[in-house]
């Protein structure tokens, strides 16, 4: 892993007809592997980017506006988020928070657009005119997706994708699908998500990762006072393993787990039925999880093979410049050579 790279050079890029933020963008994974990103602006305007591999193996960026329906021309995009509800065609949920202001009137709404989708091709602008919204009653801030796992008698019985939500509320919010009615309403977590009990103050940032085939899950969440709570949870048991916490002091921007690249035996059990029984990994086997936090005043930290080590192993990064501002992280190995790279996004 290394902390800094040298002669980088653009792919593509093209211009934002209005602001957007770390919120304001999203993957698509399509079951051929293939990625698709949705980038929004304030000002209702949501884009398409992806490459076309020409018959000659050259890739050509493309750029295309998607008119999502129910954002009035009065609202501004504040989230995307996107998940698939397959593993085995593309069924993709898109959700885009809003937030409109009438005189002193301000309402909030979660829009959710979803179509079916029977083959690797995914029609986006079909996707787009199929809306089911939420009206809250908070200012949405972060937006995410996770699973929600259920366990009985040693078997994994239901795994269902969820949005998350976190708002000026101070809570967290979670938004199931209905598959009777065809609706998406908010349900009660907590007894499954234990972790995010008593949360201090706002929550920026929340990462969610299951492992251990889906027996055990990381959590990581920040806040905008600067506290940082990890917790390793028993999904079969829906109790905490550890709980630990350190305060940053300042607006953490984001939180990200990423996975040290190792040779690891595969799971003895792959999970093809949700029935199935599925035996427990050796601990020698677990991924190492790391996890790195931005933060708006102080430098940025990776803390190391976090299932083992909770907070205790980390290392500070070096700031580029004293009075920067790091918004945002990502986390991928850009050249090639097997390692990963950290880049951050400042404010200079």
């Amino acid at each position: 892993m290394q902390e800094g790279m040298e002669n980088l050079n653009h792919a593509h890029y093209f211009p934002m007809p209005s602001q957007g933020n770390v919120n304001t963008i999203c993957f698509l994974k399509l079951i051929n592997g293939t990625y698709k990103i949705l980038v929004a602006s304030l000002k209702r305007q949501v884009f398409c980017l992806e490459y076309l591999e020409k018959p000659n193996s050259i890739l050509i960026p493309t750029t295309k506006e998607i008119p999502f329906t129910y954002i009035p021309s009065s609202s501004e995009i504040i989230t995307i988020d996107a998940f698939n509800k397959s593993d085995k065609r593309n069924d993709f949920v898109i959700g885009i928070t809003i937030i409109k202001s009438c005189k002193d009137l301000v309402e909030t709404y979660l829009n959710i657009y979803s179509e079916y989708e029977d083959n690797e091709e995914i029609n986006i602008d079909n996707i787009a005119q199929n809306c089911f919204n939420v009206q809250l009653n908070f200012i949405p801030h972060f937006h995410g997706h996770t699973d929600l796992i259920k366990w009985k008698d040693n078997k994994l019985v239901k795994r269902e994708p969820v949005f998350i939500l976190t708002g000026n509320d101070r809570q967290v919010h979670m938004y199931k699908e209905d598959n009777l009615l065809h609706t998406f309403q908010e349900i009660l977590f907590m007894e499954y998500f234990p972790e995010f009990y008593k949360t201090p103050d706002m929550i920026t940032w929340i990462e969610i990762q299951y492992f251990n085939n889906y027996s055990q899950r990381l959590t990581v969440f920040g806040t905008e006072a600067g506290y940082v709570r990890m917790c390793r949870i028993c999904v079969k048991t829906k109790t905490i393993i550890f709980n630990h916490s350190t305060n940053f002091i300042s607006y953490v921007s984001q939180v990200k787990i990423f996975e040290e690249h190792k040779s690891i035996q595969k799971p003895r059990t792959l999970i093809k039925n949700n029935k199935h029984d599925l035996k427990d990994m050796d601990e020698n086997d677990f991924p190492v999880l790391n996890v790195i936090v931005t933060n708006t005043s102080l430098p940025s930290v990776v803390f190391f093979d976090c299932i083992k080590n909770g907070l205790d192993q980390y290392k500070t990064l070096r700031r580029s410049e004293v009075v920067s501002i790091s918004s945002c992280v990502e986390v991928a190995d850009l050249d090639f050579d097997g390692e990963d790279e950290i880049l951050l996004g400042n404010s200079r």
